[in-house]
């Protein structure tokens, strides 16, 4: 059964919102480590990822991380 917490929906959305982790956690008033783990654990209980994660670069969503959000 796959249960996901409205806080869990609210951090993916303010992470494409706001492209990446630090703003998002800003934004939210949480840790950037803690909004990372939270969106890994969603994103294994999904079994996809929601964002292309490249170094230096903003977070970018995937096709199924935009149907997602949406």
């Amino acid at each position: 059964m796959l249960y996901l917490s409205l806080r869990q929906y609210e951090y993916v959305c303010a992470i494409g919102r706001y492209g990446g982790l630090s703003a998002a956690a800003q934004h939210l008033n949480v840790s950037q480590p803690a909004l990372s783990n939270a969106l890994t654990r969603v994103e294994d209980q999904l079994g996809y990822p929601l964002f292309t994660r490249k170094r230096g670069a903003a977070m970018t969503l995937t096709p199924q991380g935009r149907s997602f959000i949406e």
